[in-house]
């Protein structure tokens, strides 16, 4: 009994090391077919949301660091035309294949949000910490498009140096 158990936990960590080797792997071709060979990952967008009052403007400025066994980490900044202050989200970030890639939010620090919050959606998914997937649909130079899987939405980032 003891042998059985113990062949089970070396089977166990052999594959789990395995595993995470893959995931590694993977992670690290799929980040350089999607950011290529960008030094300074630093991205920047605007985004604009519509709404029977008017227009609410943001600004995004984010940084990729990459982090333990091929992992990243993305600190972003997001500033608006709806609130006062900045609002600073970490997310990690992992690459499933050329074409997709999925966020998870790690910590978030809303300064000075404004009730008038206009982007429901975002709002709501932001209170909860929860996996995204997005769908790259243009990937060209310096700028890169997404499409979020679960909400419709598409984006779209450029790399500055």
């Amino acid at each position: 009994m003891k042998r059985a158990i113990k062949l089970f936990i070396i089977s166990y960590i052999t594959i789990a090391f395995i595993l995470l080797c893959t995931i590694r792997h993977f992670n690290n071709h799929y980040s350089e077919a999607i950011l290529g060979d960008n030094v300074n990952r630093t991205i920047y967008s605007k985004k604009y949301v519509y709404h029977p009052n008017g227009v609410d403007r943001y600004k995004y400025m984010s940084t990729l660091s990459e982090m333990f066994l091929g992992l990243y980490d993305v600190e972003s900044s997001l500033s608006g035309t709806s609130f006062s202050g900045v609002s600073h989200k970490t997310s990690s970030l992992l690459f499933l294949n050329k074409d997709i890639f999925s966020t998870k939010s790690k910590q978030q620090d809303h300064l000075g949000l404004d009730d008038n919050e206009h982007d429901f959606s975002e709002a709501h998914a932001s209170n909860h910490i929860h996996e995204e997937f997005y769908q790259i649909v243009y990937n060209q130079g310096d700028i890169l498009c997404s499409s979020s899987i679960t909400t419709d939405s598409i984006q779209c980032f450029k790399f500055i140096n």
